[in-house]
């Protein structure tokens, strides 16, 4: 009994440690958002079927995210989704676009999709 009241504080400040997942990336196809927590989970918003913001779904945290489409690309980029639609393969080139999440303490995570080439 007595090794359950010395461990008990011990076993309490761990579950007090942990901190709340934050968005570590974020996916644009051309119709769902897929964002990755830094806990591993994923959560998904059908970002063009609600106008490109709104609440992502299927979080441990609640998020609500803005895409914002790059109006006009680069030719670079405007030839390369002509030529995967000329292909047929429509929706294979996702959108350019800055996503933008929030969680409820106002904190913003600021994402570009396509992400970078590093």
């Amino acid at each position: 009994m007595r090794a359950l009241w010395m461990v008990l504080p011990v076993v309490l400040m761990g579950c007090a440690g942990m901190p709340a997942p934050e968005p570590q990336g974020a996916v644009l196809s051309d119709s769902v958002l897929t964002v990755k927590l830094t806990d591993g989970t994923r959560c998904t918003a059908e970002w063009r079927a609600a106008g490109g913001q709104g609440q992502m779904q299927g979080c441990a945290v609640p998020l609500s995210y803005q895409v914002a489409e790059v109006a006009n690309p680069n030719l670079l980029r405007q030839l390369w989704v002509q030529l995967v639609d000329a292909l047929g393969a429509d929706g294979l080139a996702p959108p350019m676009a800055d996503v933008v999440l929030t969680g409820d303490d106002g904190r913003t995570w600021r994402y570009v999709s396509p992400p970078p080439v590093e």
